[in-house]
């Protein structure tokens, strides 16, 4: 089949019936052949139709829908026992009476349930009569087969039968085999999706439409299957998002009968309060004349009190003093922004959603009920495309997060009838009247208007052959290009503020006189975890003994840029027996066209062709690689402004980048740290032969490009930025100062120092925890099991653990090797490590958190201990909340007692010293945007971890409960090293000097 004639003719085998929306949605297996059901019966104009097997009735009404629709005068019988059977389940008489509730309403003038075994009903119907006959019964090979010979004779001369699971091979399904064997005898056609429907031709006499499929090459049968999957897709997701309504209106109903009970609760105690009142006056009469007595003894006690409380006041005004001295230096002053930022955060405590909540990955779940919320109106110019999620699904989703009401549009129809917010976002969106219209009612009411674009289309003087080499691959011509960039930059130029994914593509935006920020492209927490999982199902597998450097280009608009890079691969896959080039393709068409590269002629058995999947599907993908390679033409204006999306996808999946130097790229990338740049083939071949030669090397590179990428491409940071976007952009109010931005950017530059180290231990059950506890360990054989068991008793059921030994001179190491021998199937994932050298707590803790594949991780040092609630209820605190810790009360015991670690958090407290233990649960993003722990001489290394995230604009959150112990005794290093006289003067120096805003009592 000619594909280019398929875009502008439409083929034989779809037609507008093919994509009819399903009436009726229940949970089927047949969902996604929906849209083939409907075509087929337009195809084949049936007589009479005959399901055998109905069930929940998807597939059966899916025909009543296209016959009624299409005003047939088909008879149609559904056959069924509906009791269920040992493969579908088992069920009662519920199951038929949902049915015939929508059966009986829509289609009883002609269609019938017939409610018997398949071969009581058989002899109901005449030879020769049946049309369109559909097997869906029992699942056995001898079933199948008995069921097809004994409606064989029933079938007309253009009879088709459907046979549905025939690409099931497992838990003794036989229609495969079936299949296998009845295809030799008639034309056939099988779908491979939705578990595998067979369309077998019984009759001689068949129609136009069913020919055309039946007769299709191997290539239209790949289109066929590939448009009839992508329709059952969207009939299947309609079905999950259906599910979900019907889940959210139940919880709704509960939740409001919940609230008139409550309701009818507190009317019966303010009843039960008023009498209570009564008995109180009464009483209180009473107690009169003993007021009196007592009179005399309460103005003595406030004698005392007014000369305790002139003393602290003169306390106070010392105190008064030392303060106003540290808050009025100079960095107190440029930490000033920050500190106003917490305030707001505090302000708007009770409107925070939950940070990370789920809903499709795109907006927050949890809605502010506050009436007053910022609304803001996005508007998606492209929605059909990636950047959509990108720059308006992730926006959308952190400015809830934020407490706002959010409303995207996609049609610029709806644009106009949209309520009016106080932000308009308009993202990749063309000048035009209605568009227009929305600007000057938004400016009307001091809205600000945000404009958002993610590549350099607002510049039609760059359109040329030369500059986009799109417009040749993919034969567009230069005009047309031109106009739609000029349309985009008016639209741009309608708006008061530009926000661009990359610095260079908002320095262009403000050649235009216009403010503009930088929010990165980035990352969700659902794409961290696939990619993550997609890691460890990796390193679980056999590994093949190939290397493979892989390109994911999406679109075919890069072939000159993959050319930047074909000489050095040219010359590493002809002197490397094991190493692969992975390239991707769309239904066997490959993206990068080969032949325009004939360097790469005689290299086709070392290039390996995959199929192109979707976003979510994309991290697996990714993880297969060793190497991710991004050529780009470095100083090509219209390249320049691509943002740094391939190297944190391959990041998150441990993969090291080899990228052009082009300016976002050079910026992102650390040459030799975290990725590598190449400018010209010797660069690209050295480099890549570089990584192919040390294993370790890659290692070093993917954790350190990891930890880069957590925070700056994550959703916390993504967080922060569109709260100082939405207040900048704020017409009504002055905007906060600039550099408040770039201050928190330039502080987030420094990556983890993670030492040497080996695992010694590893359990994984592939399942996904959201906290890990890490246990650096070192000399504490003697308490390191009880530290372990009380990880073991969390009442939180999935948890990681990760001890992390520093080289101990015990027997530390191996009690918690028997331990982790006989306990670790209690967690998700466990893992004991050994540092290479004794390395310290600060780098051993870091060890931990590098290793640790969750949202969260729990420090706990090896002589103290868990309380059973302790990560269950700090996780509820975060979840809760935009907190980058949360630190519970914490009880001593050993040489002596008490409770510390008392909140509210105020950064603020700070000034005069350490507040906070380390066992706190922190989310490991903010672990990486301050570069994790650092050494310091004689402790203190968490007062200095939790002053960093002060600096970066971070809070923590209080839970006010007892939920951790620490262990006092002479052993520690608190006694022995910290609060040594001379020890303790050189730690305070060592902070005051980092931290210039601190003045640390002593």
């Amino acid at each position: 089949m000619n594909l280019d004639r398929t875009r502008n003719a439409r083929p034989a085998f779809i037609s507008q019936t093919s994509t009819w929306r399903p009436s009726y949605l229940p949970v089927s297996a047949w969902l996604e052949h929906g849209a083939f059901g409907f075509w087929v019966v337009e195809a084949t104009s049936p007589g009479l139709v005959v399901e055998l097997g109905t069930d929940y009735g998807f597939s059966y009404l899916t025909f009543c829908q296209a016959i009624k629709g299409l005003n047939l005068g088909t008879r149609a019988f559904a056959v069924d026992t509906w009791q269920g059977d040992f493969h579908a389940g088992f069920y009662g008489d519920d199951v038929l009476q949902a049915l015939k509730q929508t059966h009986d309403s829509e289609y009883r003038g002609f269609s019938t349930l017939l409610q018997m075994t398949f071969d009581e009903a058989a002899d109901k119907f005449a030879d020769g009569s049946i049309d369109l006959l559909h097997i869906d019964g029992r699942h056995l090979y001898d079933d199948v087969r008995h069921d097809f010979e004994t409606w064989l004779p029933k079938l007309s001369d253009r009879a088709v039968v459907l046979f549905h699971d025939t690409n099931v091979r497992e838990r003794d399904f036989g229609v495969f085999r079936f299949w296998e064997e009845i295809t030799a005898a008639y034309p056939s056609f099988e779908f491979f999706h939705g578990h595998g429907l067979g369309v077998l031709a019984v009759g001689p006499n068949q129609p136009n439409g069913m020919r055309a499929l039946l007769e299709a090459d191997e290539v239209e049968r790949n289109l066929i299957r590939s448009v009839y999957s992508y329709l059952g897709s969207v009939i299947n997701d309609r079905q999950a998002l259906q599910s979900e309504r019907s889940a959210f209106q139940q919880e709704k109903n509960k939740l409001e009968l919940t609230i008139a009970e409550q309701h009818e609760t507190i009317q019966r105690l303010e009843g039960d309060f008023q009498e209570q009142l009564q008995a109180q006056v009464s009483e209180s009469t009473e107690r009169e004349s003993e007021l009196i007595q007592r009179e005399s003894e309460l103005t003595q006690r406030l004698a005392k009190q007014a000369a305790e409380l002139a003393d602290t006041k003169n306390r106070l005004a010392m105190e008064a003093v030392r303060i106003h001295e540290v808050f009025s230096s100079s960095s107190w002053w440029l930490t000033a922004p920050l500190r106003r930022a917490a305030t707001w955060v505090r302000h708007r405590r009770r409107r925070s959603p939950l940070l990370l909540q789920k809903a499709s990955n795109i907006t927050a779940s949890w809605k502010p009920k506050s009436t007053d919320a910022r609304h803001i109106v996005l508007y998606s110019g492209e929605p059909e495309t990636p950047g959509h999620m990108y720059r308006v699904g992730r926006f959308a989703s952190a400015a809830e997060v934020l407490g706002c009401k959010t409303t995207i549009v996609t049609d610029e129809a709806d644009l106009i009838d949209t309520p009016p917010g106080d932000v308009l976002f308009v993202w990749r969106a063309r000048s035009s009247d209605k568009l227009g219209k929305a600007a000057a009612a938004a400016r009307e009411r001091d809205a600000s208007i945000l404009f958002d674009v993610d590549d350099l289309m607002i510049e039609p003087e760059i359109v040329s052959v030369e500059m986009i080499d799109g417009i040749r691959s993919q034969g567009i011509s230069e005009a047309s290009v031109a106009s739609h960039f000029g349309e985009v930059r008016d639209a741009f130029l309608q708006c008061d503020f530009g926000v661009a994914p990359t610095a260079y593509l908002a320095e262009r935006m403000r050649r235009y006189q216009k403010p503009a920020v930088v929010l990165p492209n980035g990352f969700d927490d659902g794409t961290l975890k696939r990619s993550r999982r997609s890691v460890r199902l990796r390193k679980s597998r056999q590994a093949d003994g190939l290397l493979r450097i892989g390109y994911a280009a999406g679109t075919r608009t890069h072939q000159r840029d993959f050319g930047i890079a074909v000489g050095a691969l040219r010359r590493i896959l002809q002197e490397r027996d094991n190493v692969r080039l992975v390239l991707f393709c769309v239904n066997r068409d490959p993206i990068v066209r080969l032949d325009e590269f004939p360097e790469l002629s005689g290299l086709a058995d070392k290039i390996e062709w995959r199929e192109a999947v979707g976003l979510a599907d994309l991290p697996e993908e990714i993880a297969r690689f060793d190497i991710n390679i991004v050529p780009l033409e470095a100083g090509n204006t219209f390249c320049e402004a691509k943002s740094e999306l391939k190297y944190f996808e391959a990041a998150l999946v441990s993969v090291p980048t080899v990228a052009s130097p082009t300016n976002v790229y050079a910026s992102a990338i650390r040459e030799g740290v975290t990725g590598f740049l190449a400018a010209n083939e010797d660069e690209w071949y050295a480099k890549l032969s570089r990584l192919l030669d040390d294993e370790a090397l890659r290692t070093t590179i993917a954790r350190d490009a990891l930890h880069d990428s957590l925070w700056k491409y994550g959703p916390e940071r993504r967080i922060e930025l569109v709260s100082e976007i939405l207040d900048r952009a704020d017409l009504k109010q002055q905007s906060r100062p600039a550099h408040a931005i770039r201050l928190r950017d330039e502080m987030a530059t420094r990556l983890p120092e993670i030492p040497d180290h080996r695992i010694l231990f590893k359990r994984d059950a592939l399942k996904e925890a959201e906290v890990t506890v890490v246990i650096p360990l070192y000399n504490y054989a003697r308490y390191i099991e009880e530290a372990l068991e009380s990880v073991a008793g969390q009442s939180l059921e999935l948890i990681d653990l990760v001890v992390v030994d520093d080289r101990s001179t015990d027997e530390s190491q191996a009690v918690a090797a028997s331990w982790l021998e006989r306990n670790a199937k209690r967690f998700n994932r466990a893992l004991l490590i050994e540092n290479g050298e004794n390395s310290g707590l600060a780098r051993s803790r870091n060890v931990g958190f590098a290793n640790s594949e969750t949202t969260f991780v729990l420090p706990l040092d090896a002589d103290n201990e868990l309380m059973p609630d302790c990560a269950t209820k700090c996780l509820e605190k975060l979840r809760h909340s935009r907190g980058a810790f949360a630190f519970p009360e914490i009880a001593k015991f050993g040489e002596s007692e008490g409770v510390f670690n008392q909140g509210p958090f105020l950064a603020e407290r700070f000034v005069g010293g350490n507040f906070i233990d380390a066992m706190a649960l922190v989310r490991k993003a903010a672990w990486c945007g301050v570069g994790g722990y650092e050494h310091i001489q004689y402790g203190w290394e968490d007062y200095d971890f939790w002053c960093k995230l002060v600096e970066l604009g971070l809070i923590g959150v209080a839970v006010p409960e007892v939920l951790a112990r620490y262990r006092v005794h002479g052993q520690s290093m608190l006694k022995t090293q910290t609060d040594v006289a001379k020890n303790k003067a050189l730690v305070v120096a060592e902070l005051e000097k980092r931290h210039s805003w601190l003045r640390i009592a002593q």
